[in-house]
């Protein structure tokens, strides 16, 4: 899960674009209070964009069919990225304990940007009931910190497509 200054600092590319951009969280009613967080951040640091937190608002079935109209989503590792990806949607990941190379099937022509970086404890989540970091989530932090104090460098995988719409959704759940 992304702090809520991490959140600022993915989101940050949106800021400064022109048109009509809005982002919408999606989640569960559980996800509706942190996302408000991370919009009162972000609002902080930029009026732009527009921001609408729709976690609990919407079935997990009218989520999914919100993620097909969308110009892209951008989140964690979760089901609505899987979906997301599964629809042809345009994709940005951040990745923690869990390889995403073990968990994403290349899909020919899918535009998508994968953020991860490979820490010695990873993938924790997987093999012990509590996480070496003690829940500091080092595998996140890593992507964000200075990279010296990471035991690994950052593996990125990026395709950008500059004739995107300006209209996107964000989707976070877990």
């Amino acid at each position: 899960m992304l702090k809520k200054e991490q959140w600022g600092i993915a989101l940050n590319n949106y800021f400064n674009r022109t048109g009509n951009i809005e982002i919408i969280f999606l989640g569960s009613e559980s996800d509706f209070e942190t996302a408000e967080d991370i919009i009162q951040y972000c609002r902080t640091l930029s009026d732009r964009p527009t921001y609408i937190n729709h976690c609990g608002k919407l079935t997990f079935n009218q989520s999914i069919a919100f993620l097909a109209t969308s110009d892209e989503f951008i989140g964690i590792d979760s089901g609505l990225l899987h979906f997301a990806r599964i629809l042809g949607v345009q994709c940005t990941s951040f990745w923690g304990p869990t390889d995403p190379a073990t968990r994403l099937k290349p899909f020919p022509g899918l535009i998508e940007s994968i953020y991860y970086r490979k820490v010695p404890c990873s993938p924790c989540v997987h093999v012990s009931e509590v996480p070496p970091c003690n829940g500091e989530n080092i595998c996140i932090s890593c992507l964000y910190d200075n990279p010296n104090t990471c035991f690994s460098s950052l593996e990125v995988t990026a395709v950008i497509n500059g004739n995107k719409e300006s209209y996107l959704k964000l989707g976070k759940s877990r």
